[in-house]
């Protein structure tokens, strides 16, 4: 006859329960709200860190088979939930296949994956039933160009500047409703919403942004990662201080071989002269004789949006620097 430990028994449910009660066992987890997303779809990423700690950020990137998409830190509510969306958009966003989620908190990770074509994301096609007719294609309106006036608004003065006065001068009031009849305030002048609670903050000016931008390695890096392949010009909506068309026409033109080597150089002049390219801080690093074939590839990917216009004019200084064009 067999005997019973209950000894034995007693110990092994004691430490069960304590494996199972032991605070710090928690697992972090994250997910997104489709398994596929095409160029320009709104990616819903959720989860929960379990326990939460005082002052800790949960640190989240996107990858791609080969490079890093997207970047962030937040904190997560209360309970440890959190939900972040973020646009597949950019210079980037340009290779299909399996994409990886990579939440950390706290020394712990957790990784999901989701595919990403080129094409336009479709409906899963276990949702589709097969007898289901084929969508009519709907004509799409052109979109509407906002009205611009030049110096509107200025880039010292903060939107929450112009909504103070829209709301407290009739005489701005009535003239704004003239100048941009059919718009709101905050179409005009406001920022753009991001992924980011706190970014871009409406009691600052688009001259304030600039400037850290220019100025601030560190901040300048953290934005690139934020709004990758969105020049800081674009996502604040400068039109002025924008690259002119013609100019990425030409050099499109040039790097097809379709105009010669001094209207390129021509047009470089233009935008230094006007101060696109800012050139106080090339220094002289020697001399070639020609233009490099890589300054075409880069001209290319400029012309063809798969490079940012920060971009394309770093390989412009590099010309300069190295007295491949020479300044007046």
């Amino acid at each position: 006859m067999n005997r019973i430990n209950f000894g034995a028994i007693a110990l092994l449910g004691l430490s069960l329960l304590f494996v199972l009660s032991f605070p710090h066992v928690y697992a972090i987890n994250s997910s997104t709200d489709k398994t596929s997303y095409g160029p320009g779809d709104k990616i819903t990423i959720s989860g929960n860190v379990g326990s939460v700690s005082a002052g800790k950020y949960i640190g989240l990137q996107i990858r791609s088979s080969n490079d890093l998409v997207q970047i962030d830190q937040f904190m997560p509510s209360g309970d440890g939930s959190f939900s972040k969306e973020y646009f597949a958009k950019g210079a980037k966003w340009s290779l299909p296949g399996t994409y990886s989620v990579i939440v950390a908190y706290d020394g712990q990770t957790a990784t999901s994956t989701f595919q990403f074509s080129l094409e336009p994301n479709q409906d899963d096609p276990e949702d589709q039933s097969p007898t289901q007719p084929p969508m009519r294609p709907t004509i799409q309106p052109a979109p509407q160009t906002k009205p611009r006036i030049p110096g509107f608004p200025a880039l010292d003065a903060s939107p929450q500047h112009y909504f103070d006065r829209y709301q407290n001068e009739p005489a701005f009031r009535e003239w704004f409703e003239k100048a941009f009849h059919g718009y709101t305030i905050q179409e005009i002048v406001g920022y753009k919403k991001t992924h980011l609670e706190s970014f871009p903050d409406v009691t600052k000016s688009r001259h304030y942004y600039l400037d850290r931008y220019n100025s601030e390695i560190e901040y300048k890096e953290w934005f690139d990662s934020q709004f990758p392949g969105e020049s800081i010009y674009e996502f604040f909506d400068i039109a002025h201080d924008k690259i002119p068309s013609w100019i990425k026409n030409t050099v499109a033109q040039w790097s097809r071989g379709e105009t010669s080597d001094s209207d390129f150089v021509n047009g470089i002049k233009y935008l230094i002269e006007n101060d696109f390219i800012k050139t106080h801080d090339i220094q002289d690093t020697g001399s070639e004789s020609e233009i490099p074939d890589w300054i075409k590839n880069s001209a290319s990917w400029w012309a063809s949006g798969k490079i940012t216009e920060d971009e394309f004019v770093n390989s412009i200084k590099y010309l300069i620097e190295n007295k491949i064009i020479i300044l007046d």
